[in-house]
C-alpha cells in the first residue's frame, strides 16, 4: 500500500523538566494525530513503565500481618502501608533483598534499610515506624524487592515455597503518577488545521519524565513494528485452504526480520546481502547451500535451525503445489 506524504513533528521541545515533572511540546502533527499519539502515550506511561517495589516482608517472631510488636508504636499493617511508600530504583538486577535491624529508641526511616549496590532509595526520609523504648532484643526485618509494571495484586505475587511468616504486599511498581495532555491548533504556511500536542508528566522520582516518555515511545514502536510486519494474504487467495494451511502460509510470508530476536545481527545481515528477504526464501535453501553464503558459519546455521524450529519450519523444506502460487521460488 502506498502512502501519501505526512507531516511529521519538526519541533519536539522540552518546555520544563525536573526529576518529578516534565512538560513537552510536539508540533506540527497531522490533524487527529495529536489525540491519537497523546492517548496512546498516556495509557502506556500510566500502565507499562517498569519500576521496583517491596513486595514481601518477614519480621522475626511475626507469623501474620495482623500482629502488633512490643514497644513499637505502629502495628504490622501500618508498617506495611509505610513500606509501600518507599520508592526504590534497581540497576542491573530484577530483584534483591533489603534488611533492617533496630534496637534503640527513635524513629525508623527508609534510609535505615540496608541493601546491596544494586538498590537505591529515592525517598530516604520516608517514615516507617517508631521504637518507643529500647528493645531487649534487636528487631530484624527482611524485605523482598522485585520489578514489575503498573499495579500487581498480592494474590499474583504469593509463592508456595516462600518461607513461613512471609507477608506479601501489593506491587506498586508504576513510577508515573499522573499524565495530562492538550491538543491545540497550529499553522504551517497556509494551513491552519495541524495539531500541536502538549504533554505533562509527573513521576515519583524513580524515573525522570523524559526517560519515561522515551520508554513509552519505544514500547509503542515495538508493538507497531510487529503489526507492520504482517503481510496479509488477499481473501480470494486463501479460499480452499484449511486453517493450518493458512497459518503455514502466514509464517512463510513473514519478512526475514521476523527472526531478528532469535538470530544475531551479523547472520541477519548476511542473509539480506544474499537476497533472502522472507522466511519463505530461507526455507528453500538447504543447510549446505546456506553454508556457502559469505559470513555464515556453523553457529549461524545453528541459530537459523533453532529459529525456524520455533515456527515448526526447517531448512530445505519442499512446498506443495498448493502453496507455490502464493510464493516466489528462487
Amino acid at each position: 500500500m502506498k502512502f501519501v506524504r505526512y507531516k511529521l513533528p519538526e519541533k519536539i521541545e522540552i518546555l520544563e523538566h525536573t526529576p518529578f515533572y516534565g512538560k513537552f511540546l510536539f508540533t506540527p502533527l497531522e490533524k487527529g494525530m495529536g489525540w491519537a499519539i497523546g492517548n496512546a502515550l498516556r495509557r502506556v506511561l500510566l500502565s507499562s513503565i517498569p519500576g521496583a517495589a517491596i513486595t514481601a516482608l518477614r519480621i522475626d517472631g511475626v507469623w501474620h500481618e495482623f500482629s502488633s510488636l512490643e514497644n513499637i508504636r505502629e502495628d504490622v499493617p501500618e508498617i506495611i502501608l509505610n513500606l509501600k511508600k518507599v520508592k526504590l530504583k534497581l540497576t542491573e538486577v530484577f530483584e534483591t533483598t533489603l534488611t533492617l535491624e533496630v534496637q534503640k529508641r527513635g524513629e525508623v526511616k527508609a534510609k535505615d534499610l540496608k541493601g546491596d549496590h544494586h538498590v537505591g532509595i529515592v525517598n530516604p526520609d520516608q517514615y516507617l515506624f517508631t521504637v518507643v523504648e529500647d528493645l531487649e532484643h534487636p528487631l530484624r526485618m527482611e524485605m523482598e524487592v522485585t520489578t514489575g509494571r503498573g499495579y500487581t495484586p498480592l494474590e499474583y505475587l504469593r509463592r508456595k515455597n516462600a518461607p513461613v511468616g512471609t507477608i506479601f504486599m501489593d506491587g506498586l511498581y508504576s513510577p508515573v503518577t499522573r499524565v495530562t495532555f492538550e491538543v491545540g491548533a497550529t499553522r504551517v504556511e497556509e494551513r491552519v488545521d495541524y495539531d500541536e500536542l502538549t504533554m505533562e508528566i509527573w513521576t515519583d522520582g524513580r524515573v525522570d519524565p523524559k526517560s519515561a516518555l522515551v520508554a513509552a515511545s519505544k514500547l509503542l514502536i515495538l508493538h507497531m513494528e510487529r503489526i507492520s510486519e504482517l503481510e496479509a494474504v488477499p481473501v480470494e487467495l486463501v479460499k480452499g485452504l484449511t486453517k493450518e494451511e493458512e497459518e503455514f502460509l502466514r509464517k512463510i510470508q513473514q519478512p526475514i526480520d521476523a527472526l531478528k530476536d532469535m538470530i544475531s545481527s551479523r547472520t541477519l545481515k548476511a542473509l539480506k546481502d544474499a537476497g533472502i528477504e522472507t522466511v519463505n526464501d530461507l526455507i528453500q535453501y538447504s543447510e549446505e547451500e546456506i553454508y556457502q553464503i559469505p559470513n555464515i558459519g556453523r553457529k549461524s546455521i545453528d541459530q537459523l535451525k533453532a529459529a525456524l524450529g520455533m515456527l515448526n519450519l526447517a531448512l530445505g523444506m519442499q512446498l506443495g503445489e498448493k502453496f507455490k502460487k502464493y510464493t516466489i521460488e528462487r
